[in-house]
């Protein structure tokens, strides 16, 4: 072979350091979009999972708070400006009756049932508002001077509509909640 025939084919068969610039600078811009995409999806799927995590809490917390009522006893219900507190029937296994109370502390929803100790179910509470059904079937806000005025006994209502108001913390969720439970007559 003659040696032009042997230059032509050695560069017939490599790169030039331009198209391996070219192809690196690609492989950048590829490799940088996929990243962002990535990034993306890992910032969504944590929003996500956080906002799964509050509503199995409020969930939790509303199942918890629908059962008490639904057992709660003929006993006075005492009410504060940031809490409930009543007597309910426990299990049919056991005895007697259980006092359970639900308020605020911070910008938490506790509830304490009987000598236990208080359990946080809600984070991020800015706010609860309580209203009973009367006998009548009107709407009551329960507050002791409301009661005392209108002449109403602070007996088991036959509802209780409990609205939370859910502080916006953290991107998670917000706004009021309400949970209307009818409560079954007694015998």
């Amino acid at each position: 072979m003659t040696q032009r025939r042997v230059r032509k084919r050695a560069v017939a068969n490599g790169f030039t350091l331009i198209e391996l610039l070219v192809a690196m600078a690609l492989f950048a811009l590829i490799s940088l979009a996929g990243f962002a995409m990535l990034s993306g999806i890992i910032r969504t799927q944590e929003r996500l999972d956080g906002r799964l995590e509050q509503l199995a809490q409020l969930q939790r917390a509303m199942y918890l708070m629908t059962l008490d009522f639904e057992s709660m006893t003929p006993a006075p219900v005492v009410i504060t400006a940031d809490s409930i507190a009543f007597q309910r029937a426990p299990a049919a296994a056991a005895g007697g009756t259980m006092a359970v109370r639900y308020g605020l502390r911070g910008r938490d929803l506790i509830r304490q049932a009987g000598s236990g100790g208080e359990q946080v179910l809600i984070r991020g509470v800015s706010g609860i508002s309580l209203r009973f059904l009367d006998p009548a079937g009107a709407w009551v806000v329960p507050t002791p001077e409301v009661a005392r005025a209108a002449g109403l006994s602070p007996e088991r209502p036959r509802a209780i509509e409990a609205t939370l108001i859910l502080a916006p913390e953290g991107g998670g969720l917000s706004g009021p909640l309400r949970r209307v439970v009818e409560l079954p007559r007694l015998p």
